[in-house]
């Protein structure tokens, strides 16, 4: 995916942050496997474990 418009604004309010790719860090990562990676991290951190998130991919 092309960034180059990330480099026009400020990403998260930071001024200068880089942007990057998970792809740019793993090579051949699945997006199954970090979909389900980043759902079960986002519920950890709100504190929400009343939801099986693995039913929603």
């Amino acid at each position: 995916m092309d960034l180059t418009p990330f480099n026009y604004i400020n990403p998260c309010g930071y001024n200068k942050l880089r942007m990057t790719q998970v792809n740019n860090i793993v090579s051949n990562i699945d997006l199954f496997i970090i979909s389900k990676f980043l759902i079960q991290e986002f519920l950890y951190i709100l504190n929400i474990t009343n939801i099986k998130y693995y039913n929603y991919l």
